[in-house]
């Protein structure tokens, strides 16, 4: 059962022709149509699909994320944190042995307190690392870190 259409194609089976004969008008169309969209001597214009002009290669500019990390401002500092910070870089300076004998200098410093707990609620630097040693430590252990300050000496003190 072969049988020749108008195209010029040879049908053998319906199911495959009708395939064949589809996909060979397609490709005829999406040729005229894109030869309808491209402007004349101009080969370099971006390509049209449908209503739509391609996306473009390349980001035109920094992305949204970029733009506000640029825009971001350094924040300014409480100043009673200033205040402990130097007097932390200066204690930092004479090697303490241990986080006990830091807090008894702030303390006799009179630096002043930071809005943190156990020093909030005790009033005072020493008084919050007696009620509280772990949270002492922990806030004193962030805060150093933070600063890039030496590290205490490791092990046992005698």
């Amino acid at each position: 059962m072969s049988e020749i259409q108008s195209d010029g194609v040879k049908i053998d089976d319906d199911a495959t022709a009708i395939g064949r004969v589809e996909a060979g008008r397609q490709s005829r169309a999406a040729e005229s149509d894109a030869a309808s969209f491209e402007p004349e001597g101009s080969s370099a214009a971006p390509k049209v699909v449908g209503d739509y002009p391609a996306p473009p290669k390349e980001p035109a500019g920094p992305s949204l994320v970029q733009v506000r990390r640029r825009e971001k401002k350094a924040s300014r500092r409480n100043r009673k944190y200033e205040a402990i910070d130097s007097a932390l870089r200066e204690i930092a300076e004479a090697r303490p042995k241990d986080h006990e004998e830091v807090f008894r200098v702030l303390e006799n410093r009179r630096i002043p307190v930071a809005n943190r707990q156990p020093f909030k609620g005790a009033r005072g630097w020493l008084k919050g690392f007696k009620q509280n040693p772990h949270l002492a430590r922990g806030w004193l252990s962030q805060t150093w870190g933070k600063l890039g300050l030496p590290t205490f000496a490791r092990g046992p003190k005698k």
